[in-house]
């Protein structure tokens, strides 16, 4: 039996092996403000949130990049066309929950706009809401990714239980 989270590590693009431009704008996009500095646009988020995002748009750039689609010389975030992200999304759909499609799909819109404030990505709302419009889905696109966050922030302030002797 394959341990998953190893599975998973295989299949998402490293940070370190990100292309240059997606690299540089994400670093910048974490930077949290500093006194009368602003931060970046990621700045404002917990390190667990910036990890789901994170690993999310590393999956989507592993996907782009074992199919020969990974463009390493473009621009921040030019690699999240419609036409990647509906080849990413069909093998999405074929190996993960439609929960975990959704909230891959609504972090992958989130960190390519955390990259490029105001990158118009509207095509990928439509996408992102898919068949949960009429089911039990988050109201918004980013309270999914939010609510994953929280929890992953939740479960990691959890301390572990001691037995007492």
């Amino acid at each position: 039996m394959t341990d998953s989270r190893s599975y998973r590590k295989r299949l998402s693009l490293p940070f370190e092996l990100w292309p240059e431009a997606d690299r540089n704008a994400w670093t910048a996009a974490c930077q949290p403000a500093a006194r009368l500095k602003r931060g970046g646009a990621a700045g404002h988020l917990s390190p667990a949130s910036r990890e789901v995002h994170e690993r999310h748009y590393g999956n989507f750039l592993g996907f782009l990049d074992r199919n020969g689609l990974l463009r390493r010389d473009a621009p921040a975030a030019a690699n999240v066309t419609p036409q990647n992200v509906d080849a990413y999304l069909a093998e999405a759909k074929a190996c993960m929950s439609s929960t975990t499609v959704h909230v891959a799909m609504c972090c992958l819109r989130r960190a390519a706009r955390y990259m490029i404030p105001g990158l118009e990505l509207g095509w990928l709302n439509e996408i992102a809401k898919g068949p949960w419009s009429h089911s039990r889905a988050p109201s918004s696109i980013g309270s999914c990714c939010r609510n994953v966050s929280s929890k992953l922030a939740w479960r990691s302030s959890k301390k572990p239980k001691t037995r007492a002797t």
